[in-house]
């Protein structure tokens, strides 16, 4: 297994996990403009730049190098809100159960 393989098959995990929580559609996570759609975004991808770098989750979602960087500096405003803090969390718990 290639480290492309583990990153990819860590961020379909994630991803599933991500829509579980929010209620919302896979497909949309990383394409709809709905409040509910962009924290699903923005967990899913600071969760994986944890563990790998901007230009790999770039590869695997389809999103830009720059959409997924801009992503992880943004998180530390959306952080302030209590939601997001909370919503974050659980999918953090969710996803040390898997």
């Amino acid at each position: 297994m290639t480290k492309f393989d583990d990153a990819y098959r860590r961020f379909d995990a994630c991803l599933s996990v991500v829509a579980s929580y929010f209620q919302v559609d896979k497909s949309k996570v990383l394409t709809s403009n709905e409040e509910d759609c962009v924290n699903a975004r923005y967990c899913l991808i600071y969760t994986m730049c944890e563990k790998y770098h901007d230009s790999d989750i770039a590869k695997i979602s389809g999103l830009s190098k720059s959409c997924v960087n801009k992503i992880r500096n943004n998180t530390k405003f959306k952080l302030e809100d209590y939601s997001f803090r909370s919503s974050l969390k659980g999918v953090r718990d969710l996803l040390l159960l898997k």
